[in-house]
């Protein structure tokens, strides 16, 4: 029996069966999608992902605040808007802040208990 690939075979094989490779092709990309759609990590309800970021916390804040001013400035949003923005940052550094602090606290308390 001859097993050899040759050139007539190989076009003979894309003519004759070029829809199962389209349909191979597309159940691989397919499952590839399926299997890394499922695996991934994802925040349920409740649950919460915090980026900690090491130094100082306030100077994030005051770029966020120069950024909204100047987009206050440039008229791309409202007075409002920028208020209740700043708001919102202010709120959550301080959150991360208080929770940072406990944290230390804590890690603090455990050294001087040992």
């Amino acid at each position: 029996m001859d097993v050899k690939v040759t050139k007539k075979r190989f076009f003979n094989l894309v003519a004759y069966d070029w829809i199962k490779i389209v349909a191979l092709s597309v159940a691989i990309v397919f499952v590839w999608i399926l299997l890394f759609t499922t695996c991934a990590t994802r925040a349920t309800d409740g649950q919460q992902f915090y980026f900690v970021l090491y130094g100082d916390v306030s100077a994030k804040g005051s770029e966020d605040f120069a950024m909204l001013k100047k987009m206050k400035k440039d008229n791309l949003i409202t007075e409002d808007e920028q208020k209740t923005t700043e708001d919102k940052i202010q709120k959550a550094t301080d959150k991360i802040v208080k929770e940072v602090d406990a944290v230390t606290a804590d890690k603090e308390k455990e050294l001087m208990a040992v």
